[in-house]
């Protein structure tokens, strides 16, 4: 069932704690959480609160996933060591990054911490002007970490709607590159506005057919608080026309 794939993330909007944005989650049925860290940092959440939530997922068999903080602090290396300690104490095996090039050095040590842990990394794409963002860039840098098997990529449509046809930009990178993780919101192709589903230009039915023809087996975390269920039911209804 799709709906085992398809997962929230939480948001800084929503004045909802993080226990209960995890809840709300397993209450509706979904069975895959993205923890984003964007207005708090990893060393925000104390042993006693991880501890929860693992205990949470493993009971309610919830899938957790992180995605690192968007806010950067330096030293940038030990912000990702302790993301890459939260990961590993929750029992993720997930971390979304919006890399840089000027890091490169740092990452590589990231991913060989990551893979004694067996934890994968997901590089995302992003938007125009910040961090890494075109085909030709994501393709650099997933040349570079080429040698650790835990290194994959985020795909975030809404971000590569920004720059040009969002399945014409997967599909210069399916062929290198693993897909671990797709997120998922709409625009118009001209603000980053993480809209639900079906209120941009998106066409998600072809993104869904690309994903299928590549067998692509990970999640899809919807991106945005307001509308959410709109967006998993609007999602879950392609899927079912496309694939079915």
């Amino acid at each position: 069932m799709i709906k085992n794939r398809t997962g929230l993330q939480s948001c800084k909007h929503n004045n909802l704690l993080l226990e209960e944005e995890i809840d709300f989650c397993i209450r509706k049925g979904f069975k895959v959480f993205e923890i984003l860290f964007d207005g708090f940092w990893p060393w925000d959440i104390k042993s006693p609160l991880r501890q929860r939530i693992k205990e949470i997922s493993q009971q309610k068999d919830l899938t957790l996933q992180v995605h690192g903080p968007i806010e950067r602090r330096e030293p940038w290396e030990e912000v990702l060591k302790e993301t890459l300690e939260f990961t590993s104490e929750i029992g993720s095996k997930l971390i979304t990054l919006h890399p840089q090039m000027k890091d490169i050095d740092i990452y590589g040590n990231i991913f060989s911490l990551a893979e004694e842990e067996g934890i994968f990394i997901g590089l995302e794409n992003y938007k125009e002007g910040q961090i890494i963002h075109s085909p030709s860039d994501m393709e650099k840098i997933c040349h570079f970490f080429s040698d650790y098997s835990n290194m994959g990529i985020t795909f975030d449509p809404g971000h590569a709607n920004l720059l040009t046809h969002p399945v014409t930009y997967l599909k210069s990178l399916a062929g290198n590159v693993k897909i671990l993780n797709v997120h998922l919101h709409d625009n118009s192709g001209e603000v980053d506005n993480h809209l639900p589903l079906g209120q941009g230009n998106i066409n998600f039915s072809e993104l869904i057919s690309f994903l299928k023809s590549i067998n692509y087996e990970g999640n899809f975390i919807i991106e945005h608080w307001h509308d959410n269920l709109v967006s998993a039911d609007y999602f879950s209804s392609l899927w079912r026309k496309v694939i079915i």
